[in-house]
């Protein structure tokens, strides 16, 4: 990667993103070589680029990138996340009352966790307010409750 970034500092980036999308995306199988999920990462983000649809990372061997059908309930999240897991939400909205909390307190409805059990971070820009909130989801289905749950919000601009 640093070689890549001397030489190609745009291509650097492109390479550090996809990094990251394979951290959040596809958790580390103990018995994975990271080199395989880098690459299954890689795969599945130029699908996207190509337009090809919803990428998402097969389960079968070889592991490769497939296209996904947009129309099943879960499928994109229940063929990259392993559940159960704390899922990271980013959740950016207008600062007013409790935003955060609020935030936290819908995740604690839907998944029927004790609010002060759920893990948050919360970062001021002047008008708006990011929040990052642990999510302990049990499936995909639940995970898109969530984000519908989140969604119904007026403060809440962007969510990811």
């Amino acid at each position: 990667l640093r070689a890549l970034r001397a030489q190609q500092p745009f291509a650097a980036a492109g390479a550090q993103r996809a990094a990251a999308t394979a951290r959040r995306l596809m958790p580390l199988n103990n018995d994975e070589d990271p080199e395989e999920r880098m690459q299954r990462a890689t795969e599945y983000l130029e699908q996207v680029r190509a337009g090809n649809g919803t990428a998402a990372i097969a389960d079968a061997e070889p592991k490769a990138a497939e296209v996904v059908n947009d129309n099943e309930e879960g499928s994109v999240f229940s063929r990259l996340v392993d559940f159960p897991c704390e899922f990271q939400m980013k959740i950016i909205g207008l600062r007013e009352r409790d935003f955060h909390l609020d935030m936290v307190g819908i995740v604690s409805e839907v998944t029927g966790v004790d609010k002060d059990a759920i893990r948050f971070s919360v970062l001021d820009k002047g008008k708006y307010q990011s929040v990052s909130v642990f999510a302990p989801v049990t499936s995909a289905e639940m995970l898109y409750e969530v984000y519908e749950a989140v969604s119904k919000d007026e403060r809440v601009k962007f969510k990811i």
